[in-house]
Formats: structure tokens, sequence, C-alpha cells
């Protein structure tokens, strides 16, 4: 559905219901049910607040247009805005804002792409978020950059970006999952080099692997170049109250509180500045992949020897991500260390 906000304020009742015919029987019944009333814009963009938040399974889609349709029935008026707003913002995961002022990991993609991208290079990204890879293969002299966004608003938005920097001749913004991609059709040839930032904190947690196998069947040259070429998730045994006074109580105040501890989390995600306590062991490898040169990732399973070298009480792994580039660079970002 094609909504923006820029059309009449008061469209008349066909108007309004011509622009309710694509959404679902069950949400065109609700919306006719109080269509004449004055507040009816309003409803609309509540309703799409109640999907996004508790039926997004079932219907996917029609939060994000039926928060465009409000805005589009009252796009002057304030609270159909702000919540309109709030409904297609919370469809971007706030982690974007972060990793963009990452500049260690900006300047490892930066030198990488540097290196290797030459004038008749084809790149071809997974994940285009802001645009801010696809603006430095351009800016590094690819010949073109195909890049591919599935979240519709982050692609408008990174086509913006990439506009107002002067490179919108230079890289093309797909707006769909990497896997629909159809080459002759989205891309019109296979392309030299493979660059992504979809490898979370944990590794895996955007699929990175099934993606570049795909990708590597469909959409690659058979001696593309792989950014990053390798990925590890590395750990060490820890503990120690700076590190676990958020996830794990023993005394307090005089009391035995440590029946808590079988409820603390399982995993938790901490400040990469945070210093580690006690670290009972010298960093250690818990996976890793060789992107480059592996065209499979079978399921795998691995039992890991450490030595320890301190003696205390273990309270838990902790992980980090580790990223190479070849022999070109490498980013890591492992929590410091007192």
């Amino acid at each position: 559905m094609n909504i923006t906000s820029t059309d009449a304020e008061k469209p008349d009742r066909g108007q309004i219901e011509e622009w309710l015919q694509p959404f679902p029987e069950g949400v065109r019944k609700m919306l006719f049910a109080v269509i004449d009333r004055p507040d009816f814009a309003l409803r609309v963009v509540k309703m799409a607040l109640h999907l996004r938040q508790h039926a997004l399974n079932k219907v996917p889609q029609y939060w994000e247009d039926l928060a465009l349709l409000g805005r589009r029935l009252a796009p002057r008026d304030p609270e159909v805005r702000f919540l309109s707003e709030r409904a297609l913002r919370t469809k971007v995961p706030s982690w974007h804002f972060a990793l963009v002022h990452d500049q260690l990991r900006n300047e490892a993609f930066r030198k990488a792409l540097e290196y290797f991208v030459k004038p008749s290079t084809i790149v071809f990204e997974i994940g285009t978020g802001s645009g801010i890879l696809a603006m430095m293969a351009a800016r590094a002299g690819a010949r073109h950059v195909y890049t591919c966004e599935m979240e519709g608003l982050l692609a408008e938005a990174a086509k913006e970006n990439i506009r107002a920097n002067g490179y919108a001749d230079r890289i093309t913004v797909i707006p769909k999952r990497s896997t629909d991609l159809v080459l002759g059709t989205d891309m019109p040839h296979r392309a030299d080099l493979f660059v992504a930032e979809i490898v979370d904190n944990f590794l895996l947690g955007e699929k990175v692997l099934p993606f570049l196998e795909d990708a590597r069947s469909r959409l690659l040259k058979a001696e593309a170049i792989i950014l990053p070429s390798r990925i590890a998730s590395v750990g060490a045994l820890v503990g120690g109250s700076t590190w676990t006074r958020n996830c794990r109580v023993d005394d307090v105040a005089g009391f035995d509180l440590s029946a808590m501890n079988r409820l603390a989390p399982c995993q938790k995600t901490v400040s990469g500045d945070r210093e580690l306590d006690d670290v009972f062991c010298a960093p250690f490898e818990l996976f890793s992949f060789d992107l480059a040169h592996d065209n499979a990732f079978p399921h795998e399973k691995k039992r890991i020897g450490v030595e320890i070298i301190l003696n205390g009480r273990v309270d838990g792994l902790v992980s980090w991500l580790r990223l190479d580039f070849y022999q070109n660079s490498v980013f890591e970002n492992r929590p410091p260390q007192k």
C-alpha cells in the first residue's frame, strides 16, 4: 500500500472507502464501524499500535499500513502524528543507531573496502540499514553497489541518505529480503564483492550463514571477495562483583539472598565498556566460520577445554565478537580488563 501524508486533510467518504479496500475483511469491518466518527483517524492509528504490540504474527503488514493511513487522514493532527510515528519507529530496532556510531567497526569495514574495491568492482550488500557500508564501497570506487533491505522504512531512509550524499547514481537500494532477489531483474550480474554487517553479538542471530549460502549460490561470482572473511565468537570465564551485581546476589545487608540466583537470566547483554573483574582463563574461540572459503555451514557441536589461570568462583562466560577481513584488518569488541 502506497500511502503518504501529503494528501488532502479531509478526504470524502468515498476516498476513505477506497483506501480501506486493501485491508483484510476483519480489519475493514472494524474500521467501517467507526468510519463516521470525528476521531476516525485517531482510532486508526490506535488500532495500528494495538496490532503492532499484540498481533504482529497474525497481521505482519497491516499495522504499518494503518499507521500510514491514519497520518494520511489527518496529517496535521498532532496526536495522530505522534502515535503514527510511535508505531512506525518501533519497527526499526534501536541498535541501528548505536551501530553506526561504532567507530572501530566502521574503520575496519572502511579499510577492507578501500583495499579490495577496484573501479570495475560490482558490490552486493545484505542489510542496507543506514546505507553507510554501501556508501563506503561507492566512495572506495566501486563501479556499482546493489544493496537490499527487507525493512521498508529503513530502505527509504537509506535511499534518502544515499541521495543526500551524492551516490544515488552508483547505489541501488532494493527493498527486499536477499533470498527474494532475482538475478537479471534486481541485479543485472553476479557481484565481485560481498559485504554485510549482519553479524550480531551472539554471532548468528541475524542468520548470516544461510543468507551467505544463498547469495554465494545465486548472486555472487565464484571468486567473489567476502567481507568479513571470517567471524568468530570469543569467550572467557569471568566473575567478580562488578561484573555480576546486576544478575547475581549473595549476602546483602546481612541476609543470604542466594535463592534468587536460580532465577537469574541465562544471558545478559552488557555495556562494551564495562571492565572485567576476575578473568579465570585466556580468551578462547567458542565458534568460528570461514565465510571466504566455506560454501556450506552444517550443524556443529564441539567440546572446549580451557586452562584455568586464576582461582576463584566462576560466575559466567562472557563472549564477544571478532570479525576478520582477510589479513587487512580485524574488529573485536572485547570488554576491557582491569
